[in-house]
């Protein structure tokens, strides 16, 4: 099965991709999160099946420390970590984002 992990601090950009996603693809929405915090929570709590197949949709900037404002890069090593590949997404346009994004 193929399922989603959502990480944005919009909730309403949040269920609106989450929705997109259910009516147009068959995708589930394992979890989602606002905040780099909850992340180590929903490593914890997926167990993924044989055939699952887990990818993590990633805001750069999500609620996090004060000191390091984007913090959907941190949120992708922890994914990265316990194996759960990221998909990055944000309205930054600058290219010093986009090479980090693409380092990440």
């Amino acid at each position: 099965m193929k399922k989603l992990i959502l990480i944005d601090d919009h909730k309403m950009l949040r269920k609106g991709i989450s929705s997109y996603i259910t009516e147009n693809s068959d995708w589930t929405i394992l979890a989602e999160a606002e905040s780099l915090e909850e992340i180590p929570d929903i490593i914890k709590k997926i167990a993924p099946q044989k055939d699952d197949k887990i990818v993590a949709v990633v805001d750069i900037q999500i609620k996090g420390s004060s000191d390091y404002p984007f913090s959907g890069f941190e949120a992708v090593k922890l994914l990265a970590k316990a194996g759960v590949p990221s998909v990055i997404f944000s309205s930054h346009d600058t290219g010093a984002l986009i090479e980090r994004a693409m380092s990440a």
